[in-house]
């Protein structure tokens, strides 16, 4: 399904969902550099954009990938379980107002942030909550990208070789995250050894991993059996 959206880009809307201010580089600023690049609409929405430091970076990155933006008000490394109803709320109301084709998101299981594995899970319950399995979306497709945490068994590899130029742009704008003395350079490297690895999968000079995300089933989907 990934593959016929990268086919017909022009025709879909895109909502990347992500917790941190430098996300949308990091997890998939290639894919939606791409998507942008060929006249689809990219939505993306990070939760933790309370610091303005780091909403200033995060505007100046999304200008590099060519998307629309948002930043909410959380705190970074402050998202907690008990806030699992409130952000499945935070979540499925995006998903309404956006109607996407896609959305992009963290991974719920391989990923070593917190933060990430519950937003990746509050992403998937909200898209259940906002319909997307039957309303008004093209392919109602849910993938996770990763970070530090290989995805094991990524269902997509996508080449992003031509866009890689416009992710190290956009990262060189999250200063507040490069001058760390622990965090010197290793984006920058993350970044390009990361997509040099999976673009040795994928066949091409430099790729991103998807892995496609279930929708939560909750409660009776399938109406009332037919009788033969």
């Amino acid at each position: 399904m990934l593959d016929q959206i990268l086919r017909e880009p022009a025709q879909t809307v895109t909502l990347c969902v992500l917790a941190h201010c430098d996300d949308e580089t990091i997890v998939c600023g290639g894919l939606l550099a791409r998507l942008a690049e060929a006249g689809g609409r990219v939505f993306v929405q990070v939760l933790c954009g309370a610091s303005s430091e780091r909403r200033r970076e995060f505007a100046q990155a999304c200008g590099h990938l060519g998307v629309e933006y948002e930043a909410l008000d959380y705190v970074d490394a402050t998202l907690s379980e008990a806030q699992f109803p409130e952000l499945v709320g935070v979540a499925s109301e995006t998903i309404r107002r956006e109607k996407p084709d896609l959305i992009v998101t963290h991974d719920p299981e391989f990923d070593y942030n917190p933060d990430h594995r519950l937003l990746g899970r509050c992403v998937a319950h909200g898209a259940q909550k906002a319909g997307m399995h039957r309303e008004g979306h093209r392919s109602g497709l849910i993938v996770s990208g990763e970070v530090h945490v290989p995805i094991p068994y990524p269902d997509y590899l996508v080449d992003v070789t031509a866009q890689m130029g416009k992710v190290m742009a956009a990262m060189q704008c999250h200063v507040s995250q490069l001058t760390e003395p622990h965090k010197r350079d290793f984006y920058n490297r993350l970044i390009e050894t990361r997509g040099r690895w999976r673009g040795t999968q994928a066949g091409c000079e430099s790729a991103l991993a998807f892995r496609r995300l279930p929708l939560p089933v909750i409660g009776n989907l399938y109406g009332r059996p037919q009788a033969i």
